[in-house]
């Protein structure tokens, strides 16, 4: 079972980050081509205190119609991967149904995919929100849309100089799988906590200036900065 990782958590919101290998035999060279691909978050809609089978089936009909209206092969490819790992989508219904409408108003959880060839590493990122049902689903969206916006622009800042650091030093097959993840995982943590210091859920349209502050945050500093 691929581990899930709880990146940021306060009042009603958490977020999760969860770790996904593909293809992890390959040993690139100096000159390898790097991909990162992002893409809309998936959105699931979900009465409060949901069933783990009610979120379970509503998970994958949700990545199966973004699957069938992704235009970017490789992500397309990553979304249909998902709806058939049974271990990830039972382990994040689990998580959905615990929190969603108890001690927390939504959900949004990051899968990072890396696989490759010695040519070419390709990095896909995908953000599932958990979204409730009602009145509070703007607001609710609003927020985990910002965490969204920063998980895909921390891939598409920092995985060129994160994937040529760690190949540089060495690295290669599942070692390199799990060195750009330890990357991504930390810089999202870094970027998660502070937009949550920054954002307010009291006043709707902070969320994007806040995940951008975040954001800039994370480029001034340096991807490799930690």
């Amino acid at each position: 079972m691929r581990p899930l990782y709880a990146f940021a958590l306060v009042a009603l919101v958490v977020a999760g980050t969860v770790v996904l290998e593909r293809s992890t035999r390959f040993a690139p060279g100096p000159e390898v081509e790097i991909l990162a691909l992002t893409t809309e978050p998936v959105r699931v809609s979900l009465d409060f205190s949901p069933t783990e089978a009610e979120v379970y089936d509503a998970m994958v009909a949700a990545l199966e119609e973004a699957a069938l209206r992704e235009e970017q092969p490789a992500v397309a490819t990553e979304l249909e991967a998902i709806v058939s790992d049974d271990d990830f989508l039972t382990d994040v219904a689990r998580r959905t149904s615990d929190r969603l409408g108890r001690d927390a108003a939504a959900l949004a959880f990051s899968s990072t995919a890396v696989g490759g060839t010695g040519d070419r590493i390709t990095v896909v990122g995908i953000t599932i929100e958990m979204l409730p049902r009602g009145h509070h689903d703007g607001i609710s969206r609003a927020h985990e849309d910002g965490h969204a916006t920063i998980n895909n622009g921390i891939i598409e800042l920092c995985t060129r100089a994160i994937v040529q650091f760690e190949v540089g030093d060495g690295k290669s097959g599942q070692g390199l799988v799990e060195a750009i993840n330890d990357h991504i995982e930390l810089l999202e943590g870094r970027a998660h906590a502070q937009y949550h210091v920054d954002v307010s859920d009291g006043v709707f349209g902070s969320h994007p200036q806040a995940a951008a502050r975040a954001l800039d945050a994370i480029e001034r500093a340096g991807c490799l900065a930690y």
